[in-house]
């Protein structure tokens, strides 16, 4: 019951946050508590998870917790109607190094949470769909922040998949660097290559 009415409430868009309040009286349910808060906190659109434990049940740190996710959605919903940008500039990039305070990791989910709500609205509501395949290019740094990565690179493939990867890139890159081959025509091999990488169980 408890997975369909995750899925249901991801299914539309509902992001479910959790704060754990773990007394003294209920510490030998914490544990359980916690697994199962945390798969309910669970939204998938931005695999981002929103539960937050407050230790002993301390009412301070509770209100402080409440206070910054208020906050957060505020902020959000005050952004959404003046059209600002929610996230992915300088100013909600996070600095490298430094570990975010509990009330800090809840304002940055909010904040990508809130913008992948809008582009979710957005894209129903004009009937758009994001492409299967694009052309496009991006920075591998902030523009204004340039210490900042742009991207968080993640493979998923065997030592042999990205043996088989690299060498088909290559060859097709080295066919493009002496001339051989247009550069639409080696976007299309390369789409190929990932079509068919992508195919490989």
């Amino acid at each position: 019951m408890r997975v369909s009415f995750v899925w249901k409430a991801g299914n539309r868009g509902i992001a479910i946050y959790t704060l754990h309040l773990k007394t003294p009286g209920g510490k030998d349910n914490h544990a359980k508590a916690e697994s199962q808060y945390r798969d309910l906190s669970n939204f998938d659109s931005t695999h981002s998870n929103l539960y937050q434990a407050v230790n002993a049940g301390d009412i301070k740190t509770f209100g402080q917790q409440v206070d910054a996710l208020a906050a957060a959605i505020t902020e959000q919903v005050k952004s959404a109607y003046m059209g600002d940008a929610a996230i992915g500039s300088a100013l909600y990039a996070k600095d490298d190094g430094k570990k975010l305070t509990p009330e800090q990791k809840l304002l940055q989910d909010t904040a990508l949470i809130g913008h992948a709500m809008q582009l979710a609205y957005l894209g129903k509501r004009n009937s758009t769909q994001a492409p299967l395949v694009f052309q496009a290019w991006i920075s591998d740094r902030d523009l204004i922040k340039q210490n900042i990565p742009t991207t968080d690179v993640r493979v998923l493939l065997t030592k042999g998949q990205l043996s088989d990867l690299s060498d088909a890139v290559s060859q097709i890159l080295k066919a493009a660097n002496e001339g051989m081959i247009s550069p639409t025509k080696m976007f299309e091999q390369l789409r190929t290559v990932a079509a068919t990488m992508g195919d490989r169980p």
